[in-house]
């Protein structure tokens, strides 16, 4: 699977979160083929980077400013492992809560 990861503009997050890796690289791997992420700010886009050099991704990942942008990323990409390619790809939205709520993780959907 490919995976698109679309962030708000306007993302508040703790440094806290810069300091821990949020994912099994082993078991990313294994079920991913790449991630793009629709940054959306040049801001973000930055720490973003910052936060994959130390915490880097086992698959091939890459950052964008629109999320059509990282969309023409994903479905440009060939094969996996030595599987037939297949065109799909999953996309997760972050979305951001209330005043003072933190973000929320609302779901992937995949498109086969």
């Amino acid at each position: 699977m490919k995976v698109l990861v679309v962030l708000p503009e306007d993302l508040h997050f703790d440094t806290e979160t810069l300091a821990s890796m949020h994912y099994d690289p082993a078991t990313m791997k294994e079920h991913s083929r790449a991630e793009a992420w629709a940054v959306r700010n040049t801001l973000i886009e930055k720490i973003a980077e910052l936060y994959f050099r130390y915490f880097p991704s086992p698959v091939p990942s890459a950052f964008f400013l629109r999320e059509e942008e990282a969309s023409v990323w994903l479905d440009q990409l060939q094969g996996w492992q030595g599987k037939p390619d297949v065109p799909s790809w999953a996309t997760a939205t972050l979305i951001k809560g209330g005043f003072n709520e933190p973000e929320t993780f609302v779901g992937v959907t995949l498109k086969l």
